[in-house]
């Protein structure tokens, strides 16, 4: 059985108007806190190390390590068009 190229237009439309509402009515279940802030350590920790550091055994090295972390949220932020931000509970 052939499909003509109309055809196949139609049911890629159809599958794809499928999974947008599917993807839509998908709730968000989180986790990605969790995620995001243990990588983030360990690559800091990976990075300090490379470079002598013990995490914050030096105040300096810490605040330097806030005022970057403080830079990267602020920039995420202003990417998704957000001033404020929300830290869930217990996180």
């Amino acid at each position: 059985m052939k499909i003509t190229k109309r055809q196949l237009r139609r049911i890629i439309k159809e599958e794809k108007s499928r999974l947008v509402e599917q993807r839509a009515a998908a709730p968000y279940e989180g986790g990605a806190y969790d995620d995001v802030h243990d990588t983030v350590f360990q690559l800091l920790d990976q990075e300090l190390t490379r470079l002598g550091h013990d995490r914050f055994s030096i105040p300096e090295v810490a605040e330097d390590v806030a005022n970057a972390l403080e830079d990267i949220a602020r920039e995420v932020r202003e990417e998704i068009g957000t001033a404020g931000g929300t830290r869930p509970a217990g996180g």
